[in-house]
């Protein structure tokens, strides 16, 4: 399996999205990663319209550096712009890892980019806490979404 998915597999384990959400997850690992560990850590969901929960990329080529350079690709020419301030989290089992992409995402294409160590959360800890319920591990698009939720699951 490769380095990188071990590193950050849990990320994304248990995390719950509305049904119409505007949440696009884009994972990127090894042509030589475990299917099987995949399958188990990575939401085979997918939401009303039909688009995947998360839209797994693998890469072409076992090589130790062909996961970092697809995202690095994918990341600088992605349209950005049917989004309003987008937030795009890189993550990795490394702090620092996606540093410089993460600057120029900022610089070039006007986004909120984070470096996150998967290896120590998840998901629901970098998402405003108006928009995520902790205990059912759900993330919503807006905060009216997050309060009916609560209203209707919670405050009984």
């Amino acid at each position: 399996m490769a380095k990188q998915f071990e590193t950050s597999r849990d990320f994304l384990r248990d995390i719950a999205f509305p049904n119409r959400s505007k949440v696009e997850i884009h994972v990127y690992y090894q042509k030589d990663t475990n299917l099987n560990e995949l399958k188990t850590t990575v939401p085979e969901l997918f939401y009303e319209d039909g688009r995947a929960v998360a839209v797994k990329h693998v890469s072409l080529t076992s090589s130790p550096k062909a996961v970092e350079d697809a995202l690095v690709y994918a990341a600088s020419t992605y349209d950005y712009s049917r989004f309003k301030k987008p937030d795009v989290y890189l993550v990795s089992g490394e702090c620092r890892r996606y540093e410089e992409l993460a600057k120029i995402l900022r610089r070039d294409k006007r986004v909120s980019a984070w470096m996150i160590d998967g290896r120590r959360t998840s998901l629901v800890d970098w998402v405003d806490t108006s928009l995520v319920c902790k205990t059912c591990r759900i993330i919503f698009d807006n905060a009216k979404q997050g309060g009916e939720h609560y209203e209707g699951t919670h405050a009984r």
